[in-house]
């Protein structure tokens, strides 16, 4: 228990660490961009003012889409994990059609996608950095919620990686009822997990 709760401790500073260096260089080279564009300004530089504008606009685009998904947890998990995804050449897509998660907790939430997160850092390592990418969704049919994953990897040494995702999240899971967890190796080049929540009205 109280390894427990020193681990919780240690991710909450990681996660308020995170976000202050996230904001700090965001902020920085905002900062660098407005000189720059003052400069041009004061040169009455237009076409370099409209070239500086244009990667400004580009590079908050692509900062905002990072982190902003149709889940308030996918994107807490997704900022905390921004640097490792950034500095591994990470593609990050998610498709969130279904959010309505209130059956589980905020924190177990923000649990189940930082540990799908943490598995595609983990196994994108093993691709060409162009060919890595973790595609995140999730959506209900019937009765059933579904968050499903798909991770770019290749199956070499990771012989028991099914086995050990699965008991990762029996373990993140175990006081939730009426849910499964299926993990399968497509392809020996992607791996898909797929937790299921049946609803009952």
């Amino acid at each position: 228990l109280l390894l427990y709760r020193e681990n919780i401790v240690n991710a909450k500073y990681n996660l308020l660490k995170n976000h202050y260096n996230n904001n700090f260089f965001f902020l920085h080279n905002l900062l660098h961009q407005c000189y720059q564009l003052k400069t041009y300004v004061d040169e009455d530089n237009k076409e370099d003012v409209k070239k500086e504008l244009r990667k400004m606009t580009d590079t908050t685009f692509k900062k905002f889409n990072s982190i902003y998904t149709n889940s308030l947890a996918l994107n807490y998990a997704v900022n905390s994990k921004l640097k490792e995804l950034e500095k591994n050449g990470i593609h990050f897509i998610s498709t969130i059609k279904y959010n309505d998660f209130s059956f589980l907790t905020l924190e177990l939430q923000t649990e189940i996608f930082s540990k799908i997160l943490d598995y595609g850092i983990i196994l994108n390592q093993s691709v060409p950095e162009k060919e890595r990418n973790i595609i995140i969704k999730s959506q209900k049919f019937g009765q059933q919620i579904i968050i499903s994953s798909l991770i770019k990897f290749k199956n070499n040494e990771l012989v028991d990686i099914k086995k050990e995702i699965e008991t990762d999240f029996k373990y993140i899971l175990h006081n939730i009822q009426n849910y499964n967890v299926s993990v399968k190796i497509k392809n020996n080049s992607c791996i898909s997990i797929i937790i299921y929540f049946n609803q009952t009205e």
